[in-house]
């Protein structure tokens, strides 16, 4: 039987616990994103205590709500292998996540790449492969073949492809078991390219007006994707000006440089006929130093790309400062996170005179795509995680409506496969699994 528990959703940002996946089958068990809160040094749950050991680590991507975590249970389990994808390894390295120790026991492995997981203990061994999830660079679907079944965990997943990674791959096998995220299960979103042209337009007016544009986004994956889409509308001519980056991002930048066009070769082209946008010493982008952020405001209009998406520290809240007064700049934040609000608690007692804005690029699948993910992995169960109740209810929801019979993912309790009906009602299913294909 394979054995999946959820150990907590660091969606639920106050939760002090290391959150993932434990996977267990035939004697091995294997602990899929080791997240957290950003910023917290979360506890280790008693599901992973010494006594019941541990194999392998598998990361899905880098960001810190699958990452945060990694640290506490490196130090329990100092000589344990971690598996990802060498962009991840990369970017972990970049943010400073992977300590030498750890990368002492980094196992890194390719799209594609079959690695196979011995056992250290006892058990029958595993094969791990990492297929591109589309979230962003080095993100990946793990795909975990076991003597019991087949587990696919979809990690943070897109299916439309962005300017700096391809959407997710197809499956090319029926996994026994899907486990999927919901970060966005009850959502839908427009189309990404209406969303790329609103934010192109919003700073073309900017600009014009004769003011800065401060835009803030996540400095891992979203920045990028800034960067490169203002980048392109300035060699089309549809924008003037210097695109600056704060030095947070300028380090994640210097990864994107080495791996991104290595990962997709579509921007390999791109980057081939315009240079690279991600190295200063191309002038697509240029980077503002901490000491240097006051002269860049001095300059002629220009475009900054801030790493503090909600104006709180940092680089971000100097420059929402500085610019929030004056009515010609205009200061653009991710969509749906209370723009305003962040701004007017970052300068407070100043008021703020400049245009506020938002933006919607969003890296994720929404409900929709997650269905159609489901559907062309087909698999027997759907195991819902990663997301807030509300999110979970209404893919398990849509998922029903499409054929597929899904659980959720509930942390500490743990999801048997396969499973006689009586426990997966006790587990909160509503209905008995499909009969297994022979």
């Amino acid at each position: 039987m394979i054995l999946i528990t959820e150990l907590a959703d660091s969606r639920g940002l106050h939760d002090p616990s290391i959150s993932g996946l434990l996977i267990d089958a035939a004697g091995l068990r294997v602990l899929v994103d080791p997240g957290g809160s950003p910023g917290s040094v979360p506890s280790l749950p008693l599901a992973l205590t010494v006594a019941d050991g541990l194999d392998a680590i598998v990361l899905t991507h880098a960001h810190a709500d699958h990452t945060a975590g990694l640290p506490s249970v490196t130090a329990a389990y100092p000589a344990v292998p971690v598996l990802a994808t060498p962009s991840t390894i990369a970017l972990l390295r970049a943010l400073g996540q992977f300590t030498e120790a750890t990368l002492a026991h980094a196992r890194p492995t390719p799209f594609y790449e079959r690695y196979t997981l011995e056992p250290t203990r006892q058990g029958s061994a595993w094969t791990v492969r990492l297929l591109p999830a589309g979230h962003l660079l080095g993100a990946a679907m793990a795909v975990l073949e076991t003597p019991e079944g087949c587990v696919v965990c979809s990690g943070d997943v897109s299916l439309a492809s962005q300017h700096t990674v391809r959407r997710a791959a197809r499956p090319r096998q029926q996994p026994d078991v899907l486990v999927l995220e919901s970060t966005y299960g009850d959502r839908e979103f427009r189309p990404r390219a209406l969303e790329e042209a609103r934010l192109v337009a919003q700073v073309c007016v900017g600009i014009e007006r004769g003011g800065h544009v401060l835009i803030a986004a996540s400095p891992l994956g979203t920045a990028q994707e800034i960067v490169l889409i203002l980048a392109q509308a300035r060699l089309q001519g549809q924008l003037a000006g210097v695109i600056w980056v704060d030095e947070l991002v300028a380090s994640v930048n210097s990864v994107y440089a080495q791996q991104a066009a290595l990962d997709y070769p579509r921007l390999a082209r791109w980057i081939a006929l315009h240079g690279n946008p991600f190295r200063p010493e191309d002038k697509l982008v240029s980077v503002v130093q901490p000491r240097d952020r006051g002269a860049a405001l001095q300059g002629p209009p220009a475009v900054i790309v801030t790493s503090s998406p909600t104006f709180r520290s940092g680089p971000g809240r100097f420059y929402a400062r500085a610019l929030a007064e004056a009515t010609e700049h205009l200061i653009l934040a991710p969509a749906g996170g209370a723009a305003r609000q962040h701004v007017e608690q970052a300068v407070a007692p100043r008021r703020v005179r400049c245009t506020i804005g938002t933006y919607g690029l969003i890296s994720h699948a929404d409900g929709a795509a997650l269905v159609a993910l489901a559907a062309r992995w087909h698999p027997e169960l759907v195991v819902i995680n990663h997301g807030q109740p509300e999110a979970k209810a209404a893919l398990q929801a849509r998922l029903a409506e499409s054929g597929l019979h899904a659980v959720v993912a509930r942390a500490g309790q743990p999801i048997g496969w396969p499973a006689r009906a009586t426990k997966m009602v006790e587990m909160g299913a509503n209905r008995t699994p499909r009969p297994r294909k022979d």
